[in-house]
């Protein structure tokens, strides 16, 4: 645990911020995540989720949904973990309301603790830019005491027309060198 992140959760421990642990069980935090991330979604031109998909996996214990609230309630942030054998892995998150960093950070806390109490051995924080600890993301993500695990290379689908590009990409750039090969 860095000092920053010491600094904040006590700070965090010392204000009126909500957690719960279990938000996907309470239909208006669910559809106020649901919401927050359809935004977010809309602003980064990503598809949104499949709502079916989503619960099934709530009703089979295979993701949990978490929330860290200002006291007035104005400002919220999300975490959706997947779940299985011990491992969690963040799935997703959404903020609304006003900006926190501190809620961010308190719901992260809260998640670990949480998980830890049910007995899981590993919480993965999703994947790091960079190795350089003066990254933004890379030092919040350790800033909470775990380690830097190389995982391998994330599995990337492509469409068909995609695809078609990049394989055009590559032939326009091979085609110089065996033209020139030939001669």
């Amino acid at each position: 645990f860095n000092a920053d992140n010491r600094r904040r959760i006590r700070h965090a421990e010392d204000s009126e911020i909500t957690f719960v642990g279990d938000a996907h069980k309470s239909p208006v935090l669910l559809e106020r995540y649901r919401k927050a991330r359809a935004a977010i979604a809309t602003e980064r031109g990503l598809a949104h989720l499949a709502f079916d998909i989503e619960n099934k996996m709530f009703a089979q214990n295979m993701s949990r949904l978490a929330v860290a609230m200002s006291a007035d309630g104005t400002a919220a942030s999300f975490a959706q973990t997947y779940e299985a054998d011990g491992i969690a892995l963040y799935y997703h998150g959404a903020s609304d309301g006003p900006a926190d960093q501190l809620l961010g950070r308190w719901v992260q806390w809260c998640l670990i603790r949480q998980l830890k109490v049910d007995g899981f051995t590993w919480y993965d924080m999703g994947g790091l830019p960079s190795r350089d600890p003066s990254n933004g993301i890379t030092r919040y993500q350790l800033g909470f005491g775990g380690q830097m695990v190389e995982l391998g290379h994330e599995f990337r689908w492509s469409g068909v027309a995609v695809r078609m590009i990049r394989q055009a990409l590559r032939l326009k750039t091979l085609l110089p060198r065996h033209a020139a090969q030939s001669r």
